[in-house]
């Protein structure tokens, strides 16, 4: 397209696009309010999330400004938003989850050294682990179905399954792959052990120095609406990361359901404690993500997923261009901090 005339067309596009959003993301609240929020670029279902009826909206990254400027910040992405070359890419770095193998319109095929060598021979594998099947490109917790075995029955997410529906579903996939699921550590599994709880850490490279650190961190956990992934678009709950410390607050779903989200201090499902719960070695986390970020230096940000494993060390489940700052704003926004502000100045994101 003529650079000039797509100049021209963008903004009409992205406004069609925010239209749509912005009806997707719809809470009921009062015309005058609604009419406020999509003025200003907030959905209405953030508005409620935030609390902006008593507070200073400027202080808030956007869902505007999030979808159509932030998410144009990285320039080149494709490593970490493809799910295999992000595992090789890493993989050099820490240990990471064994890939089982590659579906492709619907046939099975290998992929590495840990792969089964057939579809057979994933089924046999089944019987004795779990395992978990992702596209390799995809986010918010979209298309992910835990497989395993219960005594003598099978089971696909929490559905009972047979064998030979297993193969039917495997044969509908295309860009899927197969791998093994991660152990997590004591602390989070005791929190809610049916998913795999992850931090989200949001690294920053500061435009002119060049210096890496981390802006934001928040604990991601599951619940019996979003089993099995923790996701806060399938009803998981974030609770805030204190940075210097490693602990947690209170958990809230940012898709919540009624009129106003609901905090716990308690995870609602198993009653565990969530709020002052500490991380252990999180220094060792913090300093462990700085240096692989370091090895992703052209990216500007990166939202990384990550799992503390049982010995205290960490493996890393994804990375993520678009790192969904509701799991952040929602605990306090991002630009009451003047550096990250800088950091979206800079980027032309305000």
């Amino acid at each position: 397209m003529n650079p000039l005339l797509k100049k021209i067309l963008l903004p009409f596009y992205h406004r069609i696009k925010y239209i749509k959003y912005f009806i997707s993301f719809y809470k009921k609240t009062s015309i005058l309010e609604t009419s406020w929020c999509f003025f200003n670029g907030f959905f209405t279902k953030n508005y409620l999330l935030y609390g902006l009826q008593n507070k200073d909206h400027s202080l808030y990254i956007t869902d505007y400004q999030e979808n159509f400027k932030v998410a144009k910040i990285n320039k080149i992405s494709d490593t970490i938003n493809n799910k295999l070359l992000f595992n090789e890419a890493i993989s050099a770095i820490l240990k990471t989850s064994d890939i089982k193998g590659v579906i492709i319109r619907g046939r099975f095929s290998v992929y590495g050294s840990s792969s089964c060598k057939s579809l057979d021979e994933l089924l046999n594998y089944i019987n004795k682990h779990q395992v978990i099947f992702k596209p390799i490109e995809g986010d918010g917790g979209d298309g992910i179905f835990l497989c395993k075995k219960l005594g003598d029955k099978y089971f696909w997410n929490q559905l009972e399954i047979s064998i030979s529906e297993i193969k039917n579903r495997i044969a509908e996939f295309d860009s899927y792959f197969v791998s093994d699921v991660i152990l997590q550590h004591s602390y989070s599994n005791s929190i809610y052990s049916k998913s795999i709880n992850t931090i989200r850490i949001l690294t920053i490279k500061d435009p002119k120095s060049k210096y890496i650190y981390i802006a934001r961190a928040a604990h991601r956990f599951g619940n019996d609406k979003s089993y099995p992934v923790d996701n806060c678009a399938k009803g998981g709950f974030t609770a805030n990361i204190d940075i210097k410390k490693g602990t947690l607050g209170k958990a809230v779903a940012t898709y919540f359901e009624g009129e106003f989200p609901e905090w716990y201090k308690f995870h609602p499902d198993t009653q565990a404690l969530i709020e002052g719960v500490e991380i252990p070695n999180w220094d060792c986390i913090m300093n462990k993500v700085l240096e692989l970020t370091a090895k992703f230096a052209y990216m500007e940000y990166i939202g990384w997923d990550i799992v503390v494993l049982p010995n205290g060390s960490i493996t890393i489940l994804e990375a993520n261009d678009g790192a969904d700052l509701k799991l952040h704003q929602v605990h306090e926004p991002l630009l009451v901090n003047p550096q990250i502000k800088a950091f979206y100045s800079f980027h032309k994101c305000l």
